[in-house]
């Protein structure tokens, strides 16, 4: 009897500690998420700044930073409502600003994978593929990507963009020029 008593009072001592643990990291990953989330606030008011004066010049150093604190952000905390959106961001920032496309579609894949209730969706699948035929040059991975983004979405308004650009694909840009201005004509 006394052995079950010392046992359970062991156990209770034990989950008491850990629960103090438990809270410890809580508050550390609040703490974390709050800071990472601040600077992300403060780097994009910089970005509107940047973007809105009369000469803007968006450095490689300021999209560096950017990208690396909305990954940051989505690797620490996935289950956040706002990772989605910082994925998105990230992506953006990959293809526009550091020429990193495959980094760009593998952003977008995840938002796709993993977060299917995002509002944003629909974007994604469209700018899957069309920085596949933009800038990676892959027409059939393209094409694939056009055509979930067409099925997933059939009533979206980028439906209709999905499918003209899948008649541009694997065509030069002359090839384009000459299409265009026969019907012009």
């Amino acid at each position: 009897m006394m052995y079950r008593f010392l046992f359970f009072s062991f156990m209770l001592i034990l989950a008491a500690c850990g629960s103090n643990e438990q809270s410890d990291m809580v508050n550390t990953d609040i703490k974390l998420r709050d800071s990472v989330f601040t600077s992300i606030q403060s780097q994009e008011a910089n970005i509107k700044k940047i973007i809105s004066s009369p000469n803007p010049s968006f450095d490689l150093s300021t999209a560096t930073a950017i990208y690396n604190s909305y990954t940051f952000y989505a690797s620490k905390f996935p289950a956040d409502t706002l990772t989605p959106n910082f994925l998105f961001k990230a992506s953006d920032i990959a293809s526009s600003a550091l020429n990193r496309n495959d980094d760009a579609i593998a952003l977008l894949d995840k938002v796709v994978e993993k977060y299917p209730n995002f509002r944003r969706l629909p974007e994604c699948y469209f700018l899957r593929g069309f920085f596949c035929q933009k800038n990676i040059a892959d027409s059939a991975i393209a094409r694939k990507y056009f055509d979930a983004m067409i099925e997933k979405f059939p009533n979206h308004s980028l439906t209709e963009q999905a499918n003209q650009m899948k008649l541009l694909l694997g065509k030069t840009d002359e090839q384009i020029i000459k299409e265009f201005e026969g019907k012009n004509k």
